[in-house]
């Protein structure tokens, strides 16, 4: 994913509901790369944070939450059994946290 890319999606999810502009997100990302971040990363990065905002939910694969988190897919599976999340099995998706977390 390229920055032009991310920040296409996310003027097309948010840009309107949270009264955003290109330039403004072009800052975000520009700040995560900055900082030793993938334009993947600074793009799950702001979808979190706006889905939260708005009330939105977000959905992240497990290679995007292990990408976010600077950590294996393995890593993370483990992570979260020790913290008692479970699966939910949908079709051919699995789910954990299909509710949202509380932060």
């Amino acid at each position: 994913m390229d920055k032009s890319t991310a920040v296409n999606n996310l003027m097309d999810n948010y840009g309107e509901m949270a009264g955003l502009e290109r330039r403004e997100l072009e800052r975000l990302i520009d700040s995560g790369l900055s900082k030793g971040f993938s334009v993947k990363q600074c793009y799950n990065g702001i979808r979190l944070c706006l889905g939260m905002e708005y009330g939105q939910q977000e959905i992240f694969s497990a290679a995007e939450a292990a990408e976010m988190l600077e950590i294996s897919e393995s890593e993370l599976f483990s992570k979260m059994q020790e913290i008692g999340a479970e699966p939910i099995q949908s079709g051919r998706t699995v789910f954990y946290f299909p509710k949202g977390v509380d932060m």
